[in-house]
């Protein structure tokens, strides 16, 4: 298998569709980095929203020492008839028969990082280019690359029982899987505390850790039952074994805690009618933060990276330095409960986002619980573009004045999920 580190195989394709004329490999390539994302299905053409990210990140990384390459099995005669009416930029490689994928162990959609010395860089899942990730391979920096492609899942080979197992992970940090199938459940590289709020259905910000575990552990889950049993069942069963195997107890309790609850009095400017799920943010720190500029923030999981930004503005060190040290303490902050302080410097927000990914990122900036009162649908989606000066301050009154979202402290009764000694 391929893996990062490794020397490139060549990508092949039947035809160069995009440049017209053009072919590949092309003459200047020595020297150039190469990303390469795969679509492997046959018959189903890209949606147009995926090539307009596409073409974006292309006129982004225009006049940088890299090739973007599109690598497609769609289809011949669907591709034809709907390229000329869609205009796809960078490269356009038609494979039918996989054969690139196949040299680089790709079973699904994705995207292969080939660095200056066409050495692999690593993998990414996914549709769309990361941008920064591009640019920290052209510099040279460590950046948090799979180091193997992600494939189909296969049942592991084990004796079927009701209980769950459980054991260390041999997965590479920011290297996590999960498979939810009628005859096992199964989630690989993943803490307690973060497999049992997916369990509980709840943000890690909802919970509270009391028992001795070590929350930086990693482990893999597994159940296997003999018999069918209803999803229903197997979140019991799993959550159930789970308790067994780390003498813990899960309970719910009301505490008394200070937060901030957002509403939006007027309506929220901007909103989608239609909802749509929300397709993530970016908050950006200008002029406090120097080398470290832009950083995404996954509202799945917690905004405490902010810390680790301020932690380097104090430590100093070349850009490189500071860059590494960034990518360390963001995985090592991912999935942590909150944050503690909003940035003193200005700061700017934007993408698509729901309400409830909005108050789990607002958590991390503010150092509190953010309680929804807006009163519309927590999955309905909304644009925001707003950019703020002068700390929690200046971000409330942003949000106030630039979305409509009006965000105060109140002190509240909320319900926590607590893990105990059993």
């Amino acid at each position: 298998m391929i893996r990062a580190g490794d020397r490139a195989p060549n990508i092949t394709c039947a035809e160069v569709l995009q440049p017209a004329g053009a072919a590949w490999p092309p003459p200047d390539l020595a020297g150039q980095s190469i990303v390469i994302f795969v679509w492997l299905a046959e018959n189903d053409l890209p949606s147009m929203r995926l090539f307009e990210i596409w073409n974006k990140a292309v006129d982004e990384c225009a006049g940088k020492l890299v090739q973007l390459v599109f690598v497609t099995t769609a289809a011949d005669a669907s591709l034809r008839a709907w390229l000329p009416d869609h205009p796809v930029k960078g490269w356009l490689l038609h494979d039918p028969d996989a054969t690139t994928a196949q040299r680089f162990g790709m079973e699904m959609e994705g995207f292969v990082f080939v660095d200056r010395d066409h050495r692999v860089a690593g993998f990414e899942r996914g549709w769309t280019p990361n941008v920064f990730k591009i640019d920290a391979m052209l510099a040279g920096r460590a950046t948090p690359f799979d180091i193997e492609p992600f494939r189909r899942h296969r049942k592991p080979d084990v004796v079927p029982s009701n209980d769950v197992y459980v054991s260390p992970t041999r997965r590479p940090e920011n290297n996590r899987n999960a498979a939810y199938l009628d005859d096992h459940w199964m989630s690989e590289g993943v803490r307690v505390r973060e497999y049992l709020a997916t369990l509980y259905e709840v943000h890690e910000s909802r919970m509270e850790l009391v028992a001795p575990l070590d929350d930086e552990a990693r482990f893999d889950f597994l159940l296997a039952p003999p018999q069918h049993e209803t999803p229903d069942m197997m979140r019991r069963m799993m959550r159930e074994g789970i308790e067994r195997h780390f003498n813990i107890r899960v309970v719910r309790e009301l505490r008394p805690m200070d937060v901030y609850v957002m509403t939006a009095p007027n309506g929220i400017m901007g909103a989608n009618a239609e909802g749509g799920g929300g397709g993530g943010m970016v908050t950006s720190f200008y002029e406090a933060y120097e080398a470290v500029e832009t950083v995404s923030v996954d509202p799945t999981t917690d905004a405490a990276v902010i810390d680790a930004v301020k932690s380097l503005k104090a430590a100093g060190g070349s850009d490189d330095q500071r860059h590494a040290r960034f990518l360390a303490m963001f995985e090592a902050l991912k999935g942590r409960a909150r944050g503690q302080a909003v940035p003193t410097g200005n700061m700017s927000m934007s993408g698509s986002t729901t309400l409830e990914q909005l108050s789990h990122t607002l958590e991390g900036l503010l150092g509190r619980l953010v309680v929804d009162a807006a009163g519309a649908s927590r999955f309905s989606s909304f644009d925001v573009s707003i950019r703020s000066a002068g700390g929690a301050d200046g971000l409330l009154a942003a949000l106030r004045d630039q979305l409509g979202v009006v965000v105060t402290p109140d002190r509240r009764d909320i319900e926590l999920l607590v893990i105990k000694p059993a």
